[in-house]
């Protein structure tokens, strides 16, 4: 069995960065009647677009996969990589990790998303502990998979797909990992307060 999620990166970004680029060049130009002005300020709003558009390439096209072999992601952990996936879609790489370097994987929520009514520290249930249920149906793009490796590394995966069911997602990661996946109510950026392994 193998789950995707997220999107593949494609021309989208690229297409709509030379869009503005263009756009804006041939407006320069038409003001100044000078080409190299033109051509400059087209430049330079592609350079600026591109630079915008690459904040969110994990967000929009963080695809990945999990299967009994381990996890394949695209990886955009620097600029200079999110910037080389807008112009050179085609050759993004998946990177792969062995089932067997997964040290725990925990479902997390995205900042400015609130536990469920009665669960966390102030509920009657801890999150760190509370499997995910029916009352997450409507977060799944809210949320994400932190996964932990053997070697220290953590990766944020999104929680993304196209069922938008949180429970069967978490239901079909556990299927294939063998063991259940806990929601943490830490947030990105900040310490776990507890530690559950796969």
């Amino acid at each position: 069995m193998i789950r995707r999620f997220g999107r593949k990166i494609n021309y989208v970004p690229l297409l709509i960065t030379l869009i503005i680029g263009v756009g804006i060049g041939i407006i320069c130009f038409l003001i100044s009647r000078n080409i190299l002005i033109g051509i400059m300020f087209g430049l330079l709003s592609i350079i600026i677009a591109s630079s915008i558009i690459s904040i969110n390439i994990q967000k929009y096209f963080g695809y990945w996969e999990i299967s009994k072999d381990g996890i394949q992601y695209c990886e955009y952990d620097s600029f200079g990589k999110r910037i080389s996936a807008i112009f050179f879609p085609h050759f993004v790489k998946n990177i792969s990790i062995n089932i067997n370097n997964i040290n725990s994987i925990s479902l997390k929520k995205n900042k400015g998303l609130s536990d469920p009514k009665g669960i966390g520290p102030n509920g009657a249930i801890d999150s760190s502990y509370y499997i995910v249920g029916s009352a997450l149906n409507d977060f799944t793009d809210k949320y994400f998979f932190n996964v932990a490796l053997t070697n220290g590394k953590n990766i944020d995966l999104s929680a993304f797909d196209d069922t938008n069911d949180i429970n069967k997602i978490v239901s079909d990661i556990s299927n294939i990992i063998g063991k259940e996946v806990f929601v943490k109510s830490t947030r990105l950026g900040q310490k776990p307060r507890t530690r559950n392994k796969l």
